[in-house]
């Protein structure tokens, strides 16, 4: 209940220390005979080792705004811009990338949604991210990006690298747990995502939602439940959220409808559902954001390239999910396998194509929207 949540929220500074928390979930992880990751004399656990435990997203190797502004605006300062980190060595990749400067692209943006642990991970990066934007020759207008943390072992500061990402100017973040992971959330997986969530660079709650894919790992009564008790916290911590959905309108928009005021502040990430959708959630939601994606340079994402061309632009937000959703339409010099923050440039210029009007445009639009 509210006031289950509310009371929960107040212990919040009586919450079990963070040593506590890791023999938790170690403990967690020895139940499921899963092995603790070893982090003692080694460097900063990356996605490898969060991915070995209970709850991680996603198998470790594989082949969001006006919504994130809960009391006022959240500013991107060029002050803000990310930096790169000249102290970090990679030795795996020997030289600088071609910087990626597209003269029709002069607008600062960010990228609203990605996630920064598992970038990392799949190019096998072992530097800082300022570092990393360095390398692969972000442009001068990149203004940063919100980073998502959504499974339980991000959560931890020893198992996951959310405090060492965000303590990186021009990185915001946001937690809760995937649907993906529903089958996961306990009261100790609550307390941590409760810590995080207190941090000043934290702009929303999310990724959390619904899922009835048919490779869900955790069943559609479970996930409803588990998104029933993170919108409660995010109504009484007054968090924006940030919404999965794939194949689960009409449960999300009815859940939403129960649980939610309908001037709560919204990202809808990556959006798939149609135009038809789209509206129907643009209308029961005064300040709910659209997130478009990558996909929408996809020669077969009809649905997609019809609700960006459609919806509002001040109700549009740029993204790249990344790694996930790698643009189709990028350059030869810049083709990679893996996506990143700087590539929602060729989203933004499939939009724009889309629209009929200029890249500038587009970006402008989907930063006020972030504000």
């Amino acid at each position: 209940s509210k006031d289950e949540i509310t009371e929960k929220v107040a212990k919040m500074s009586i919450l079990p220390s963070a040593t506590e928390v890791e023999e938790k979930l170690s403990a967690e992880c020895v139940s499921m005979n899963i092995s603790p990751p070893t982090v003692s004399g080694q460097p900063k656990p990356t996605a490898h080792t969060a991915a070995s435990c209970p709850g991680s997203l996603r198998p470790p190797i594989e082949g969001t705004p006006a919504a994130y502004s809960p009391q006022g605006s959240l500013s991107f300062p060029h002050s803000a811009t990310v930096q790169p980190d000249r102290s970090a060595h990679h030795e795996e990749r020997p030289g600088k990338r071609d910087k990626i400067a597209p003269p029709w692209a002069s607008v600062p943006f960010i990228d609203t949604h990605c996630h920064l642990e598992y970038i990392l991970q799949r190019y096998s990066y072992h530097g800082s991210f300022g570092a990393f934007t360095e390398e692969y020759g972000y442009p001068d207008n990149f203004e940063g990006c919100i980073s998502t943390f959504c499974d339980a072992a991000a959560f931890s500061p020893s198992l996951g690298m959310w405090e060492e990402l965000l303590s990186v100017d021009g990185v915001w973040g946001t937690f809760g747990m995937h649907p993906h992971n529903a089958k996961y959330y306990s009261d100790q997986v609550e307390d941590r995502m409760l810590e995080c969530l207190k941090h000043p660079k934290c702009v929303a709650l999310g990724e959390v939602g619904l899922d009835y894919a048919k490779h869900s790992p955790s069943d559609e009564q479970t996930q409803k439940q588990v998104l029933v008790q993170q919108l409660g916290l995010a109504v009484v911590l007054g968090k924006p959220l940030l919404l999965h959905c794939r194949n689960a309108e009409e449960d999300l928009l009815e859940t939403l409808s129960a649980h939610v005021p309908s001037d709560w502040k919204i990202h809808l990430h990556c959006f798939t559902g149609g135009l038809e959708m789209s509206r129907r959630f643009l209308s029961g939601f005064s300040n709910l954001y659209i997130g478009i994606t990558g996909n929408v340079t996809f020669a077969k994402a009809h649905n997609v390239k019809q609700v960006a061309r459609e919806i509002p632009l001040e109700r549009l937000l740029l993204e790249t999910d990344s790694p996930y959703n790698t643009p189709e339409n990028l350059p030869r010099h810049l083709r990679c396998r893996h996506n990143h923050p700087a590539l929602v440039l060729y989203i933004a210029k499939e939009i724009a194509k889309l629209r009929q009007i200029s890249v500038d445009d587009v970006l402008r639009a989907s930063r006020s929207n972030t504000r």
